[in-house]
């Protein structure tokens, strides 16, 4: 494989980790935003906990787990498993939730705290695209929530948009 091309591509996906990392920030205060204006308007029970929950993806199935991050998982859990000797519950915890929010620069700290080897795995245009891919759809799930698009509206299509919100959840809770 070209190298220029794999650095080209750890570059971006640096670049996404960091723009994640911001959005994050955003998202959680969008969010916050949202629930202390909309929480006398609509019923947000429901809709707050999936708010809150929604940066977490549900966990995948073992054999669901793309065919890079499967390899890495394997090799964690061989050395961090509570049945094995260098292994504890806590790590093994930290291995599985990093895994299911497919927050790979934690997995590879992980790695690195643990003395593994990943880098056959890592340094590989499959991996860098894989998790490319993730935090691309992870930003895209984040910008197009209602919180997000409420946070970033401008003050003149907010009213519009609260409108709709609110039309929309009262329909929502006629129709339950």
């Amino acid at each position: 494989m070209d190298q220029l091309y794999l650095k080209k591509l750890k570059a971006q996906y640096a670049y996404l980790r960091v723009e994640c990392e911001y959005n994050d920030t955003v998202y959680k205060d969008a969010i916050d935003k949202f629930n202390k204006h909309f929480k006398d308007k609509i019923n947000l029970k429901a809709e707050e906990k999936e708010l809150k929950t929604s940066d977490r993806t549900p966990m995948t199935p073992k054999k669901k787990l793309k065919p890079t991050v499967d390899k890495i998982y394997k090799k964690l859990a061989q050395k961090l498993h509570p049945d094995k000797k260098t292994g504890t519950e806590e790590a093994f915890r930290e291995l599985q939730d990093s895994i299911e929010k497919k927050d790979m620069t934690r997995v590879m700290e992980l790695a690195e705290e643990h003395g593994v080897d990943i880098s056959p795995v890592v340094d590989t245009e499959e991996f860098y695209t894989q998790n490319i891919t993730d935090l691309e759809e992870k930003l895209k799930h984040q910008n197009t929530t209602l919180a997000m698009l409420w946070h970033n509206a401008k003050e003149s299509a907010r009213e519009q948009l609260e409108q709709k919100i609110i039309s929309h959840y009262s329909e929502a809770n006629i129709i339950k």
